[in-house]
C-alpha cells in the first residue's frame, strides 16, 4: 500500500509539473539589431533562437611598387541566425539576495553557434600582381561563428533589458575554408526590450 501511495504521488508530481508552461520571453535588441524568443527548458536553462544582422568595418592599406599607398574601408552587414544554449548558474543565490531574476536576469554560461549571409561582401586584395597592380577575390557569402561565452542579463524597469556576454569562439571562412581562433569571438553586446 505504501509503495501504491508513493507512486501516486511520484506521477502526480510529472503532471503538475507537466501543467507548467515554460517561459517564451519576445525580445527585440536594438543595439545588436535582432529579434527572438528566450524559451524557458528548465528554471535555470533557456535556449534562444534570433535573427538578426552584425557589422563588420574593415580597413586595408595597400602600398604599391611606385611607393604610393591606398587604404580602403568597408562595412560588411551579415544576417544572422543566432542559436544559444543558455544555463543561468546564479539564479538561486540572487532569490536569496531578493534580487530580480524575472525573464532570466542572471548570469549564465552559453554556447553559441551563429551561421550568417554576408548581404553586401566586400573585394579582398589578394596579392600584388608583378606589375604592382592588386588583384581581387570576393568575401565569401557564408559566415559561421561558434563560441562558448559568460554573461549577465538585467531587466531595466517593466520591458527593458540588457545582456553582455564574452568568451573564446571560432569563425569559419568558407572562401579560404581557414578556420580562426577569437579570444573575444563570442562577444556580445544587446540593449533592448522583453515583452
Amino acid at each position: 500500500m505504501r509503495a501504491l501511495f508513493s507512486l501516486v504521488l511520484f506521477l502526480l508530481s510529472f503532471q503538475g509539473f507537466a501543467q507548467q508552461k515554460p517561459p517564451m520571453i519576445p525580445r527585440v535588441s536594438f543595439l545588436s539589431p535582432k529579434a527572438g524568443v528566450e524559451i524557458g527548458i528548465h528554471s535555470v536553462w533557456s535556449f534562444y533562437p534570433a535573427l538578426g544582422m552584425n557589422f563588420n568595418v574593415m580597413s586595408q592599406t595597400l602600398t604599391y611598387t611606385n611607393g604610393s599607398s591606398t587604404t580602403n574601408v568597408h562595412i560588411s552587414s551579415i544576417l544572422c541566425l543566432d542559436l544559444q544554449g543558455r544555463h543561468y548558474y546564479n539564479v538561486y543565490k540572487r532569490i536569496k539576495q531578493n534580487k530580480d531574476v524575472d525573464k532570466f536576469a542572471a548570469n549564465f554560461l552559453c554556447l553559441r553557434i551563429k551561421p550568417g549571409f554576408v548581404l553586401n561582401p566586400y573585394q579582398n586584395y589578394v596579392n600584388m600582381s608583378s606589375s604592382g597592380t592588386p588583384y581581387y577575390t570576393k568575401e565569401s557569402s557564408f559566415a559561421f561563428w561558434a563560441s562558448a561565452a559568460w554573461g549577465m542579463q538585467r531587466n531595466m524597469g517593466q520591458y527593458g533589458y540588457w545582456s553582455f556576454m564574452v568568451g573564446p569562439g571560432v569563425s569559419l571562412d568558407t572562401f579560404t575554408q581557414q578556420m580562426t581562433f577569437e579570444f573575444a569571438g563570442g562577444t556580445a553586446l544587446e540593449v533592448g526590450l522583453k515583452f
